[in-house]
């Protein structure tokens, strides 16, 4: 589906961008380098200004049996909440998220595998010509491959630039966008804050309060309430002499 023909896009913002750094809409050599930089630093500022739910996404992992750790997608930034068994291997608790100091001491007690329970996020060995990446590990080693699916906040991969051009949260988020690179542009021109700083702060206050509505209003529990997680100890209570 084609994207809406009110979106701001990448010209949208270079246009508007030039003509208060360079005074004109169709920047080119280091003007267009300038008017670039800009650019980015203003998205990077929206992306960063809130935990937004456009910047949250999904995934799975299938166990191999006997295998614990396993990579995070690229855009892995956070995890959210827990792993969850998914699929035909609902029915086991969800898996809690804890320290990679926890999973140590609990295989120094029992290395067995079996299923799952606990799971710790790890940095894998940085490289700098890609970047920070993310592995999971978990305890008990998995014995079988049982599928588990889990939320997390994603790191975009993408800068604005004539090949990808929308922002973001498409129409919703284009004029935050276009008010932020304003604003950085201000900045650059004038070395303080001005009306474009004013306008961006008050449309991102709007558009928090519109992404909380968007927001689920409850997370919990996601499983068919069987096997482990129906096994959990009951309390018994005793009254007058006798057990209900």
């Amino acid at each position: 589906m084609a994207e809406s023909n009110l979106s701001v896009a990448y010209a949208d913002i270079l246009s508007a961008v030039g003509e208060l750094i360079g005074s004109t809409t169709s920047p080119t050599g280091d003007n267009l380098s300038r008017c670039n930089r800009v650019i980015q630093r203003g998205y990077r500022k929206v992306l960063g200004a809130y935990d937004w739910t456009m910047l949250k996404s999904s995934g799975t992992i299938t166990f191999t049996a006997e295998t614990s750790t396993y990579d995070l997608p690229d855009d892995f930034g956070s995890l959210v909440g827990n792993y969850f068994y998914h699929g035909e291997s609902t029915g086991y608790s969800p898996i809690t998220v804890t320290s990679y100091g926890i999973i140590r001491e609990r295989l120094a007690s029992n290395s067995s595998s079996g299923i799952s329970s606990l799971a710790c996020i790890m940095p894998k060995t940085f490289s700098g010509a890609s970047g920070l990446r993310h592995q999971v590990e978990f305890y008990q080693t998995p014995s079988s491959a049982l599928t588990v699916s889990y939320r997390y906040r994603i790191l975009m991969s993408y800068q604005l630039d004539a090949t990808t051009p929308y922002p973001i949260g498409g129409m919703a988020f284009g004029d935050l966008v276009m008010q932020s690179c304003l604003a950085e542009a201000e900045k650059h021109v004038d070395g303080d804050m001005g009306i474009h700083t004013a306008e961006y702060q008050r449309m991102l206050d709007l558009a928090i309060v519109q992404d909380r509505r968007n927001a689920p209003s409850a997370l919990g529990y996601n499983g068919n309430g069987g096997s482990s997680y129906m096994n959990r100890s009951k309390i018994t209570i005793t009254v007058n002499g006798s057990t209900p």
